[in-house]
């Protein structure tokens, strides 16, 4: 039972479900040709639901999922989410919205898909900490925006270009690549402080000895040297690869007076942020589609999106399948999507085999809501996540239990074990009515363990 309830078919969880068909015509959404709707929704906290609707057009099945989420909620809150393993880490979305407690959420900016690491283009803050800034996004042309959220709770995107410039005695002598970004290499000048690390034990452990540390305590170079480091709190600490070092590590001494400037275009203070996070070309602006933004703007591909509505309290998230069940859709018929949603500002976030959704269940596990087009989840860099601040208090899924006239278990798990051994337990069964039970809960069974067993 609590096996088929959790297969997203149909069916979604054991929570609270409304289920909705209807036959339509609307030349508000983005297939006109539209037979059939279903539709379905559930509330996973005060204010945020979750929403699928699966289409049947003449073109082909289109399989849609939709948070809704309050932004005038003062307990719902949003933020982007790494791995809280390692730095810059590419993990599944479900695994990074498990690892923040989000209550869901969906994969969030480009990155590079080589190796292990990696590093994301757009700006990453939460509550005014830079959680990383790429210097070198939209220097040639705006590709990938921003969405923003700022300390009046006003959400808007936008395209930014950061400017990051390590000084030492009032000269620029090196170009600055990222601040707080460690991705897949480190061949090119980064800065970090104590909102990423606050010593360098773990770039020693992936990148060797053979890295210079410029740190900067105050506005004074107080240290240069190789190995381990102590990132200070009123400062920070510029790691130089040895090419660079070799170049130009002569033009910084100790005692020079330092200066690190972080700029953007917008004039942002990236202090009164409550958050930033990156993403792809703008879909929404005004109410209107911006044609021409956007990964394969004509070609129907899974896509994930965010968009927030015309007075600014409602945030929608979105994810179309592609690529499998359903037909994907094109930059114009997201746009269209969105806008039957409420959005009224919007843009994309990564898609193709990134785009996933995942919901945390009413027992605390997370569950992948749309299917991914790879076929499981592709790691990714970051997501946004949903969170409700009040108390979560994972519960035990109620499922009836018909009288049973036989009780099984997995056999494959039962053996002899001692003392401060454990074992796990399953169980299903035969009803009196002879149907099968799939799944009995534990609290169910009374098992007697014989003394001295």
């Amino acid at each position: 039972m609590k096996n088929v309830l959790k297969k997203r078919g149909l069916l979604h969880t054991t929570c609270a479900l409304i289920l909705a068909v209807v036959f339509f015509v609307s030349t508000q959404v983005a297939f006109a040709d539209v037979l059939f709707q279903h539709h379905e929704s559930e509330s996973l906290a005060t204010g945020v639901y979750y929403e699928r609707i699966l289409q049947m057009t003449e073109r082909g099945m289109l399989d849609i999922h939709v948070l809704v989420v309050p932004l005038d909620d003062p307990y719902i809150y949003i933020g982007p989410v790494t791995s809280n393993r390692e730095h810059g880490l590419r993990e599944t979305t479900t695994n990074l919205l498990a690892g923040a407690g989000a209550v869901a959420g969906i994969n969030a900016d480009f990155f590079g898909l080589g190796g292990n690491y990696s590093v994301h283009f757009g700006p990453m803050i939460m509550d005014g900490d830079i959680l990383g800034l790429n210097a070198h996004t939209n220097h040639s042309r705006n590709e990938f925006a921003t969405f923003f959220l700022d300390s009046n709770n006003n959400p808007f995107f936008d395209y930014m270009r950061t400017d990051i410039r390590f000084y030492n005695n009032g000269v620029h002598n090196i170009s600055v690549n990222a601040l707080n970004m460690i991705g897949h290499d480190l061949n090119f000048p980064v800065v970090i402080d104590r909102t990423l690390m606050s010593n360098t034990l773990y770039i020693t452990e992936r990148f060797g000895d053979n890295l210079t540390k410029i740190t900067v305590r105050g506005d004074m170079i107080t240290q240069i040297s190789q190995g381990f480091v102590e990132v200070p709190a009123n400062g920070y600490v510029v790691v130089l690869p040895t090419h660079i070092n070799r170049s130009y590590g002569y033009r910084f001494n100790v005692g020079d007076h330092a200066h690190l400037h972080i700029g953007n275009n917008l004039g942002i203070n990236f202090s009164r942020l409550q958050m930033a996070i990156g993403g792809g070309g703008t879909i929404l602006s005004a109410g209107e589609i911006v044609h021409g933004s956007g990964v394969a703007p004509n070609a129907r591909h899974p896509r994930s999106a965010v968009g927030v509505s015309r007075d600014g309290n409602s945030l929608i998230l979105m994810v179309v399948d592609g690529r499998n069940h359903s037909i994907g859709a094109t930059h114009v018929e997201m746009a269209n999507l969105l806008k039957d949603f409420g959005a009224w500002d919007a843009i994309h976030f990564d898609g193709g085999g990134s785009s996933t959704m995942a919901i945390r269940e009413i027992d605390g596990s997370y569950t992948v809501a749309n299917t991914p087009s790879d076929g499981a989840q592709r790691r990714v860099i970051n997501a946004l996540g949903v969170f409700d601040s009040r108390p979560f208090e994972p519960q035990e899924i109620y499922v009836h239990v018909p009288p049973l006239a036989e009780l099984r278990a997995n056999t494959a798990s039962i053996a002899l074990f001692g003392e401060g051994q454990s074992v796990s337990l399953r169980f299903s069964g035969i009803a009196a009515d002879g149907n099968f039970v799939p799944y009995v809960p534990l609290s169910s069974v009374n098992i007697y363990i014989p003394y001295g067993i």
